[in-house]
């Protein structure tokens, strides 16, 4: 049967992208545990992106800089609880054909 080797390397091109940023917050617990590890420092899933897990509670998991990078998927929108308290993308880098960058400053 034939292995699954996709998900070993599905971020590659993201870790690449997001190595000289900071803070970077992801759209899933599987790409801040896989770029955490691959970078050698913590990355934080965004609390309330997809669905509810370990992240959504932890401190780390909500920004508290004026400006910092989300790893998004194309058509991902911040959650409600960010654009209400006015978070705004100012800048998206495209990296592959499903990933982005997206810099987010608050007010």
């Amino acid at each position: 049967k034939a292995l699954k080797f996709k998900e070993f390397h599905q971020f590659d091109a993201v870790n690449e992208a997001t190595r000289s940023l900071t803070p970077v917050y992801t759209r899933s617990y599987q790409m801040a545990a896989k770029m955490t590890f691959d970078q050698k420092r913590p990355i934080f899933k965004l609390r309330g992106m997809n669905r509810k897990d370990f992240f959504d509670y932890l401190d780390q998991s909500e920004p508290k800089e004026r400006m910092y990078y989300w790893v998004a998927e194309k058509g991902d929108k911040l959650p409600l609880a960010y654009k209400s308290a006015g978070h705004q993308e100012a800048e998206v880098t495209p990296v592959d054909d499903l990933y982005e960058v997206r810099r987010v400053v608050v007010p």
